[in-house]
């Protein structure tokens, strides 16, 4: 099997389809719209979770089982019912009409497989294996997740800010990547954790003043 090619895409509002209604398919669905994505899911029965969600409106619910050209219009597919046939016909359809699409546990079969991610704010972090042993990638996400805590996702809230002043105030390329580089090697998230907010400003200023000279 040839290896799988990173990327990481933007699914804001596209319409994306949930082929089944267990916990498998929850999980997929609500990690659909952590991304906002506008998310159909397609099972003759659902968890409760699934139906709550329907009943809000977060997603559109069509309570009957898959159909040929449902998938039409879908920029992505996931299928994570409990029927190989459903599993197959469902991803067959997807890639004839030319959707990315996934079968939970059945990489053979899907145009695309997800990485196990580790999310921090707009960090993330993710471990493929090539599908050979999910959960191996599982492992190595939660030793990411004791490694790389919420006090990263609050650096990168600082690094935005800051990244805009250096380009506001610093016209030279050169100092604007040494700055980048200091920022990312500096004690800053060693003071978030500790809570040291005024250390924190003065350090980011300083950094600011320095690439500046």
């Amino acid at each position: 099997m040839p290896g799988y090619y990173p990327i990481n895409i933007n699914i804001e509002k596209a319409r994306c389809m949930v082929v089944g209604g267990g916990n498998v398919a929850e999980r997929k669905t609500a990690t659909l719209l952590s991304y906002r994505a506008d998310v159909t899911v397609v099972s003759p029965c659902c968890t409760p979770k699934l139906n709550l969600m329907a009943e809000k409106g977060e997603i559109r619910l069509l309570n009957r089982r898959y159909q040929k050209g449902d998938c039409l219009g879908m920029r992505l597919v996931i299928v994570a019912t409990d029927s190989d046939e459903t599993n197959r016909k469902a991803a067959e359809d997807a890639m004839a009409a030319n959707c990315l699409v996934n079968v939970v546990d059945q990489p053979h079969i899907s145009n695309f497989i997800v990485p196990a991610t580790h999310r921090q704010g707009d960090l993330q972090i993710s471990v493929s294996t090539n599908g050979k042993s999910p959960a191996l990638a599982r492992r190595i996400r939660e030793r990411l997740e004791a490694e790389f805590g919420p006090e990263y996702s609050r650096f990168l809230e600082l690094i935005g800010e800051i990244r805009q002043k250096a380009l506001n105030r610093i016209s030279d390329p050169k100092k604007r990547s040494r700055l980048f580089y200091d920022l990312v090697d500096s004690d800053i998230i060693q003071l978030i954790r500790e809570g040291k907010t005024q250390e924190i400003e003065k350090r980011l200023e300083g950094l600011l003043e320095h690439s500046m000279l």
